[in-house]
């Protein structure tokens, strides 16, 4: 799912015709890949104060460390992902990673890095 989707879903129910949900309380919760679609929510998606609160789980921040430090079996899927390797498209991997926002960040965060297949140094700035 798309960052700006789940941006969109959750302020259409709060809004008219809806009216389901509290456009003031919104909160965003994601791990590993929900956790990059956290992160990427409240720092460099088109409007970042939307959530009242956000949680990661695990997420990465930086999809250069993921594509250097990730786990052999998923070593390419990045790529096919990103749309090339970081040799290749190296601005798409920096603008997408959320670590290269944190300056944007207004959003209250809870970070969560326990994880045996996401290793903490994928979560923090080198």
């Amino acid at each position: 799912m798309d960052v700006e989707d789940c941006i969109l879903a959750p302020r259409t129910l709060a809004a008219a015709p809806y009216d389901l949900v509290d456009g003031k309380r919104l909160i965003i919760r994601g791990g590993s890949a929900g956790g990059f679609t956290t992160l990427a929510a409240i720092s460099n998606a088109a409007e970042v104060a939307v959530f009242a609160a956000a949680t990661s789980l695990y997420g990465i921040s930086d999809l250069n460390k993921l594509a250097e430090f990730t786990h052999k079996f998923e070593s390419r899927y990045i790529d096919r992902l990103i749309g090339g390797t970081t040799t290749e498209v190296p601005e798409i991997y920096h603008e997408r990673s959320p670590i290269n926002h944190a300056d944007k960040i207004v959003t209250p965060l809870l970070v969560c890095t326990r994880c045996f297949l996401i290793s903490f140094s994928l979560c923090q700035k080198s």
